[in-house]
Order: structure tokens, then sequence, then C-alpha cells
């Protein structure tokens, strides 16, 4: 498209492949949702889709950008190939698995790429409208259950198959994270969609108290098990 100056670096005005996330009946607060979620997940260096916050009719929306190159089309993948994705993945399954477990995100299912044909790696979870906030169908509801030292996320594509170590690891890895920046992953100096500072900021308090408990949370629950060793 048309070019916006001279300068060295050369830039262009552009458009972009993306999914558009409003809040919705079923995700009232889900463009929040996926803003904290993208903000976490960077902070965290958890392989999830990126995305930007943006506008439809004036009223705040997610574009949750495409994961992969451009031309490059992947089937979904099949509860059958989770195996193998597992094994090609193990880090970025683990990774996203105590992500999931952490944010109480109950709305994992198909929702990731992966690839098992490219020769270099593509893999990132999508759609994160269902977690944080919308765990349940009230928001305070949902802050005493991620306050709580709760899974949350009773069924996962990886349970049964990450490997247990990583998943401890990982744990570790997000409890160790300052908790300044979860916190500043949470708030904003405005309302987002149908979300006021207050709650941002409750919502902040909540995941303070599920980051400390996280190791405890999986570490319990590995007996179950909910992972392989």
């Amino acid at each position: 498209m048309r070019q916006l100056s001279k300068g060295s670096t050369r830039p262009f005005a552009c458009s972009i492949n993306a999914v558009l996330k409003c809040d919705c009946d079923e995700a009232p607060q889900g463009t929040y949702n996926e803003l904290v979620a993208v903000r976490l997940a960077q902070t965290l260096h958890v392989p999830i889709a990126n995305g930007l916050m943006t506008d439809r009719g004036g009223e705040d929306a997610f574009a949750s950008l495409h994961i992969g190159h451009s031309d490059v089309k992947l089937p979904p993948i099949k509860q059958y190939q989770h195996r193998a994705v597992a094994y090609r993945y193990p880090e970025e399954v683990a990774a996203l698995t105590a992500f999931d477990i952490f944010i109480g995100n109950v709305d994992r299912h198909q929702n990731f790429i992966a690839s098992l044909v490219t020769a270099y790696l593509i893999f990132g979870g999508i759609d994160h409208g269902m977690s944080l906030l919308n765990v349940e169908t009230e928001p305070t509801r949902s802050l005493a259950r991620l306050r709580s030292r709760e899974l949350i996320v009773n069924h996962h594509p990886f349970y049964q198959l990450v490997e247990g170590a990583r998943l401890t690891a990982w744990a570790a890895r997000i409890s160790a994270a300052d908790p300044r920046d979860i916190q500043e992953c949470c708030r904003c100096t405005t309302p987002v969609g149908s979300v006021p500072v207050n709650l941002q900021q409750e919502l902040a308090e909540a995941l303070l108290s599920r980051q400390r408990q996280l190791p405890e949370i999986i570490s319990i629950n590995l007996r179950r098990p909910i992972a392989a060793t």
C-alpha cells in the first residue's frame, strides 16, 4: 500500500489478517480478557497468538493476529493428533497448559494452532475470552475461583500428554514472575469494554493470589494424575 514517508525505515500503510473479538453474551468481558491474556503471555513468554486493541463502530474490540506465515494455511488439529503435537512441541505444550491453569482457561479444547508438517515450528494458543473474568458467568464468582486453590481447568487437550517435570517447571516460572508485572498486565488507565478500572484491580489481586499458589495447585493435581511423568 502507500508509503507513509521517505524515511530510512520506509514505513507503509498496510492491512493485516486478524480475528476481531468483541464483548458478547457468552463472554461479556471477552475483549478485556483477550487483552490481559496476551499481555500475560508476552510477559511470561508463553506461546499464544499476538493481538492488539482496536474498535468496531466506536466500541472496544480486540484483534487477534493469525499465527504463522500469511501464506500458510494449516488444517485443524484432530484429537488423535494431540499426542503428536505434544511430542513435537513439549516445551510449548507445558507452557500453554500451565498458563491455562493460571488464568482459568476452561475453553482450550481445539483452540490452538500447531503444525505437524512444516519444517519450521508453528504453535500457539488462540481464543482466551472464556478465561479470567469469564471463568464463571459473573466476575465476582470468577474472581473467587481464581483466588482459590482450585484447579478450575478440569479438562484440557494436553492432560496426560504434557511432561510432568516441564509442567512443574513452568508453574515455578510463572510463580516467580515479578508481581508488579502481573499487576500491570491487568491494569489499564481507562475502562476496557465493560470492565471498569476497579474490576481490573480486583483481577490483578486475584491473579497474584493464584500466582503464589500455582505450583501447589499443579503439584496436588499431578497425583490425579493430570499429566504424564
